[in-house]
């Protein structure tokens, strides 16, 4: 008995220490298990000791006594070693198929983290092999980051120039949307929720994105009009393209023609007469070409067989920004990703963007061309909360605090 309390003592004793040290649960309950049987073995063989006489008294074996209590303890001790045996071996596999587990999880591991590195890489180089040449008081080419700077300046007078025609024709909601599709956009959840009610605003901010995008030549135009289809009114859309494409390139002569014209304030008195002029033309009248404007009763007539202002970025922001958005996807569907690994990789990507790349990044997530990003679906109808790319993964957190355009803040539209 004092050899079991001993015994005893000591199991508890390695057990607490093993749970102090915070050896693994399985762990301590094999030892438990080991201790039990040696337990038992000794109390089993102390009392075989003494219910049978195995000494004679003398110190000398009795055979008889041993064969029997032998075959006895053969049996049983046999099953336990049996039994001990198969937990090991479970053990053992379970060991071994969690160290497959491992071993797999490592390697899927790796192939992600290969696969994300490789597509940064991409994504860097279509930035550093973007260029653009363009005219500001003479000729310059804008590569890499610095293009976002100029397609920017680009946009910011396109949205000038929207303002400017909105007012002078005193247009409203009515005259530009249809009503299909404002109903849409007064439904959609994602817009109720961030409480966005300035449709002129998002009008502007979506057109003068496509006409950044797509540029106002004949190719341009077309596109612009079937992507705006049942969603804006043609003779809306029509409309302003038209104005838009009244801006001749810097590199134009008539250039300087243009720029009278609004250092003046006489574009709009002269906007639709020159259009009628050029239309005449067209139709092979000759154009009476007497406009004229400001002091010095200068022409205000120019045909229209110039470079446009907004030739369009397709082939610089068309693949960059397909890319980025299978960069993201690629982060946020992956199933081998936890939440915390999915936010730090999608951290890096955004510390892949410059703030003017982040600003028309944002401009494009609110034009058709992107509001898969988070805002509407491709049938116009609100995304699913977990799908909200840029909000839950802070995609445009980096803009400076100034605001945007009609003094937005990013955090107004993306949370």
């Amino acid at each position: 008995m004092n050899s079991i309390i001993f015994c005893l003592i000591i199991t508890i004793s390695v057990a607490l220490y093993l749970w102090i040290r915070k050896i693994d649960e399985e762990t301590i309950l094999i030892f438990l298990l080991c201790a039990f049987c040696v337990m038992l073995s000794i109390s089993f063989l102390e009392i075989i000791a003494k219910r049978y006489e195995i000494f004679d008294g003398i110190g000398d074996l009795d055979m008889s006594a041993t064969g029997q209590v032998g075959d006895f303890i053969g049996g049983v001790v046999g099953t336990l070693v049996a039994a001990i045996s198969i937990v090991l071996l479970y053990k053992t596999l379970t060991a071994q198929r969690e160290s497959s587990n491992n071993q797999a999880n490592e390697f899927a591991k790796s192939q992600n983290e290969s696969r994300f590195f490789e597509l940064l890489r991409i994504h860097r180089d279509n930035v550093s092999e973007i260029e653009f040449e363009y005219i500001e008081n003479k000729s310059k080419i804008a590569k890499s980051r610095h293009f976002f700077v100029v397609a920017h300046k680009q946009l910011e007078f396109a949205f000038t120039e929207f303002d400017e025609y909105i007012n002078h024709y005193k247009l409203s909601i009515s005259d530009i949307y249809e009503n299909e599709y404002l109903n849409k956009l007064k439904e959609n959840k994602t817009i109720i929720d961030r409480n966005i009610n300035d449709y002129i605003l998002l009008a502007k901010m979506d057109v003068c994105y496509l006409v950044l995008f797509f540029g106002v030549g004949k190719n341009g135009k077309e596109e612009i009009i079937e992507i705006l289809n049942a969603k804006y009114k043609n003779s809306f859309v029509n409309a302003i393209i038209d104005f838009y494409r009244m801006k001749p390139s810097g590199s134009s002569k008539y250039h300087k023609t243009w720029k009278a014209l609004i250092k003046d304030n006489e574009f709009f008195n002269n906007y639709e007469a020159i259009a009628q002029e050029r239309e005449d033309c067209e139709n092979d009248e000759t154009p009476n070409n007497d406009l004229a404007y400001g002091y010095n009763n200068q022409s205000a007539y120019y045909p229209d067989n110039y470079i446009k202002y907004y030739g369009g970025h397709r082939f610089r922001l068309g693949h960059y920004y397909r890319h980025l958005y299978q960069l993201v996807c690629f982060v946020h569907y992956n199933t081998e990703l936890s939440p915390d690994e999915k936010k730090n990789y999608t951290r890096i990507i955004r510390g892949q963007l410059s703030d003017y790349e982040q600003i028309l990044f944002f401009y494009n997530s609110i034009s058709q061309l992107g509001r898969v990003w988070e805002l509407a679906s491709n049938n116009n109808e609100s995304i699913d909360k977990n799908d909200h790319l840029i909000s839950n993964y802070n995609l445009v957190k980096n803009i400076s605090k100034r605001p945007l355009v009609n003094n937005i803040q990013t955090q107004s539209i993306y949370p």
